[in-house]
């Protein structure tokens, strides 16, 4: 567990470290990035988002961060955390990975190149709609199971996810 942040040479050393290692799996929070841990009053403003979280990204969308992407104790396909995705995807039949996202379950790392590419990944045609019938809906595509739902949002209400604050106007890059 991380202790409180004493000075900033000691958050450089947490970043360095965090920044450079690939999440595992935890089942508790199947997906976070530990760096909010130290940097999330500074991550909601926009130069604290560029500063900090773009490295973060670029190097999740690189084949570098695919250690965890394996069958072992703390991998994201072990049998423990495929079954949580299974929970997650609300899912009571028998079910494999494999059934409901385009993916190579025998090719290393399930063919994904990245932990970004597995975090993203596609579904199979016909699994997880994305769109209303109206198509007067925002949905998050993401493969995990849905967190809120709100009727009526304005362009400029906030609401929150994973503990960070948006806006349809931000979400938009404030276009209309």
């Amino acid at each position: 567990m991380l202790r409180k942040v004493q000075d900033y040479i000691h958050m450089l050393q947490l970043s360095n470290y965090i920044l450079t290692t690939v999440p595992k799996f935890n089942e508790p929070e199947m997906v976070g990035l530990p760096i909010k841990a130290i940097l999330d009053a500074r991550m909601g403003t926009k130069s604290g988002n560029t500063a900090f979280l773009y490295q973060k990204a670029r190097f999740l969308r690189s084949s570098d961060s695919t250690s965890v992407m394996n069958d072992k104790k703390d991998g994201w396909f072990n049998p423990h955390a495929l079954e949580a995705m299974r929970h997650a995807s609300r899912r009571l039949e028998k079910w494999n990975f494999g059934d409901d996202y385009i993916c190579d379950p025998n090719a290393p790392h399930y063919g994904f190149t990245s932990w970004d590419g597995f975090f993203i990944r596609r579904s199979k045609e016909g699994i997880r709609h994305v769109t209303c019938q109206d198509d007067n809906a925002i949905v998050n595509a993401c493969g995990g199971a849905p967190y809120a739902i709100s009727n009526h949002v304005k362009a400029l209400d906030k609401f929150w996810l994973k503990e960070q604050p948006y806006s349809l106007k931000c979400m938009s890059n404030h276009g209309p």
